[in-house]
């Protein structure tokens, strides 16, 4: 019996996979920031390019030695790739190079109003596209995947929109902005009302209902994530690093943010890429349903994978959820080829 327990527990050792996670979220605060993050942050090395426009962005690349494949992460709207520390290091110790960048507007990128700096605001969301496009340049020898998140996923897949020849080999979307909630205003309200605006000269304004970010928010009153670890870690970050974090969006950010989300929404057939499309049920920000008939729109170019009590910001989210959307992005990585409608339970 001796010799069979040893055996067997060979065999589970053997067996055995790597949890998806370098920590659990309780770790964040103490040594998981100070002995694990705060060292790979500090192997960044900063990538500065040039918008279509002549705008200089600000990006980062985490090399990896072992690594034949990169990933380029998208944060979304308002968000530095700072704030996915957490996320680049998991990928990171799976093997793979990690690109990101921060969008022309906020993070360590210009703002683009001068008369509101702590706004977000944006005349054309398709300069967000070209900035995609001119940052992929840079990395025309290598295999890359874009994971994104939120406004990152519009951005991706308005770059991928009839596009077959675009250096991208797998695209990964969390959330993706093609079916904004404009609580407390319907969605053609919500249009209406930021087109006039615009219209009037108030394009630079804070859209209604929005305002300065308040770095005291409490957590009860954030829509993103349901766990209080890793929203006091960010808030630990925005404190750390402030002038990364801004505020809310323009009406002239709103208005092209619409007018992009329901273009790609009512022609998803230009998308030339597979893609993997990661939809959180509690979602405050997006439509749930929306998203996954979308999905389906794309037939066997889109998998979407459901995670049911997740909110928006997935890869911030609780341990039981961050993980299963990591696990899914993971494996979509290593097989696209798995079935286009999947429904994690």
């Amino acid at each position: 019996m001796g010799t069979l327990r040893h055996l067997s527990l060979i065999l589970f050792l053997l067996c055995r996979t790597e949890p998806v996670r370098a920590m659990p979220e309780s770790e964040l605060a103490g040594d998981g920031w100070r002995k694990v993050l705060a060292p790979f942050l500090r192997t960044g090395i900063p990538v500065d390019f040039q918008g279509k426009d002549g705008l200089p962005l600000r990006g980062v690349r985490f090399p990896n030695a072992k690594a034949t494949e990169s990933v380029l992460f998208l944060p979304g709207f308002s968000e530095p790739w700072l704030k996915y520390i957490e996320l680049l290091h998991d990928l990171h110790r799976r093997g793979y190079e990690i690109l990101s960048y921060d969008h022309r507007g906020q993070g360590s990128s210009p703002r683009l109003s001068r008369s509101n700096p702590d706004s977000v605001h944006l005349d054309r969301f398709e300069n967000h596209v070209s900035d995609l496009e001119r940052f992929l340049e840079k990395w025309k020898d290598r295999r890359v995947h874009v994971l994104a998140h939120s406004m990152g996923g519009a951005i991706a897949l308005a770059a991928v929109e009839g596009q077959a020849t675009l250096p991208v080999s797998r695209v990964i979307v969390n959330a993706p902005m093609l079916a904004i909630r404009t609580d407390p205003f319907p969605r053609t309200i919500a249009r209406g009302l930021t087109s006039f605006l615009v219209a009037i000269g108030l394009g630079e304004h804070y859209a209604p209902t929005k305002g300065p970010r308040d770095p005291a928010r409490p957590f009860e009153e954030n829509r993103g994530t349901s766990s209080p670890l890793r929203y006091a870690f960010e808030q630990s970050l925005a404190r750390s690093y402030p002038e990364r974090w801004v505020g809310g969006p323009t009406n002239s950010w709103v208005k092209a943010a619409l007018a992009a989300s329901s273009r790609i929404a009512r022609d998803p057939e230009r998308i030339k890429h597979p893609v993997m499309m990661i939809i959180p049920t509690e979602d405050h920000y997006a439509i749930p349903d929306e998203l996954i008939g979308i999905c389906r729109n794309l037939r066997e170019k889109c998998r979407a994978h459901v995670l049911p009590g997740s909110r928006h910001e997935v890869f911030v989210e609780t341990d039981r959820y961050r993980e299963q959307a990591l696990d899914a992005v993971l494996r979509s990585l290593k097989d696209p080829s798995e079935n286009p409608i999947h429904q994690r339970q």
